[in-house]
């Protein structure tokens, strides 16, 4: 299992550094704002975890990780133990440094920062947690173009509720959906987990 993991931290290690070019022109382009910063690890997670799956199907990994003893469970739950701790890593890292430049320009609000990442991070596993069955049953090449639907699906229903209520009406939403929040993500990703998992289990090479 560990080797599954950090052969994935690996592959994101390698395509780390377009991250970070993408960073600097965020950084630039938003610094005056630095909440804007929270959507920024959804991208890299999303985008680095990715390219893991098309270096696997790219080398053909399952093929060979399907010899191991319990090859396929290790290779789904690698993939979802890899997400947590990539996802952990950036929002961290994006949450640390938002607070030092609005600490530079006076206008730290912790309490809505925090609760913008947070919603940004829901936002994201909700989303990879109903991707990843789709990959793993279709491959990365083929579920390009469900993936890119749910995404343009979602940002649209987000976007139509944002202009259909007031922002009284979204804060209030937001207040009470957030006792519940962490249960829906939690029982969501378990699910995606053992759907996974069982599209591996009957999956032929």
């Amino acid at each position: 299992m560990k080797g599954f993991i950090v052969k994935d931290l690996l592959i994101v290690k390698e395509n780390l550094k377009a991250s970070l070019i993408i960073l600097g022109v965020y950084l630039l382009l938003f610094i005056g704002n630095p909440s804007n910063l929270s959507f920024l690890p959804p991208f890299m997670s999303f985008y680095l975890m990715l390219s893991t799956f098309s270096y696997d199907e790219l080398n053909k990994w399952e093929s060979y990780a399907f010899s191991f003893p319990d090859g396929r469970r290790n290779i789904v739950l690698s993939k979802y133990i890899s997400t947590f701790i990539l996802t952990l890593i950036s929002y961290s890292l994006i949450f640390i440094l938002s607070i030092g430049l609005s600490l530079y320009l006076h206008n730290l609000n912790l309490g809505e920062m925090f609760i913008t990442f947070l919603a940004n991070m829901a936002s994201i596993i909700f989303l990879l947690s109903i991707i990843y069955p789709i990959i793993f049953k279709f491959g990365i090449e083929k579920a390009r173009i469900a993936i890119l639907g749910l995404i343009v699906g979602f940002v649209l229903i987000v976007t139509f509720f944002g202009k259909l209520l007031s922002e009284d009406a979204l804060i209030k939403i937001f207040n009470s959906a957030l006792y519940v929040l962490p249960f829906v993500i939690i029982i969501t990703l378990i699910l995606s987990y053992l759907l996974s998992l069982k599209i591996m289990t009957k999956k032929e090479l």
